[in-house]
């Protein structure tokens, strides 16, 4: 199973929407991909949507 989620940069001004990124992970169920994705994601970014590929 692949999860792939878009991430976005946060920004100093709540209004201004950051670069929006797309990361995958490859994983054999979905909490362990999410939470892989959580683990991994570098500060200062957020995740906004994430979708599953089997």
């Amino acid at each position: 199973m692949k999860i792939i989620g878009a991430i976005e940069t946060i920004q100093a001004d709540p209004l201004v929407t950051g670069p929006i990124e797309e990361t995958a992970v490859e994983c054999e169920d979905y909490h362990e991909g999410f939470a892989a994705m959580r683990r991994t994601l570098p500060e200062g970014q957020r995740i906004l949507s994430i979708r599953v590929e089997r």
